[in-house]
């Protein structure tokens, strides 16, 4: 009898694991968590960022009026390899009217970085993180983290996986013709 009890109670425990295990992997296909969704950096003002690329190209970013995603990555992260083709798409769609996208990457090296570049074909500036670029969103400690900035003025941003739809529905609703 005790033998019967122990074997439904261990089964019941490989039951609930296997449900748990499913459901907080499925936790990327929901969008944001809420309590991630807004990082209080909404209205931070931002300086203007001077680096150089992986292409070896001088860039500026929040010197001008331009809408801007930055786009906090690595190649390890599951999370931000299932946002980049939809970064990818964003940028092929809307860099005509004027929406620039930028990536910072974490990958452990520079290699790491410009492989994923050239297999995912990403058109969009990237570079390696740097201690002044994460100082100057306040630090970044997890990722992926998508900021959106117009001018020099951070309007969103979104800490975690998120569905393009918010991305679509946020841009198309104030921010792009």
């Amino acid at each position: 009898m005790i033998k019967r009890a122990l074997t439904i109670l261990f089964t019941f425990l490989v039951i609930y694991c296997l449900f748990y295990l499913f459901t907080y992997n499925s936790q990327y296909d929901r969008g944001p968590d809420p309590s991630f969704s807004s990082v209080s950096l909404k209205g931070q003002t931002l300086n203007p960022i001077t680096f150089i690329d992986t292409k070896n190209i001088k860039r500026t970013l929040f010197n001008d009026d331009q809408l801007t995603i930055v786009v906090f990555w690595a190649s390890w992260c599951s999370p931000c390899m299932a946002e980049l083709p939809y970064f990818i798409q964003l940028y092929n769609q809307y860099s005509d009217k004027g929406l620039t996208i930028v990536g910072f990457s974490l990958d452990y090296t520079e290699d790491d970085l410009v492989n994923t570049i050239k297999e995912y074909k990403v058109p969009f500036p990237n570079m390696m993180m740097t201690p002044e670029i994460s100082n100057a969103f306040g630090g970044v400690y997890s990722i992926p983290f998508t900021v959106i900035v117009k001018g020099n003025t951070i309007v969103d941003s979104v800490l975690g996986y998120s569905e393009p739809t918010y991305f679509n529905s946020f841009l198309n609703s104030k921010y792009l013709p």
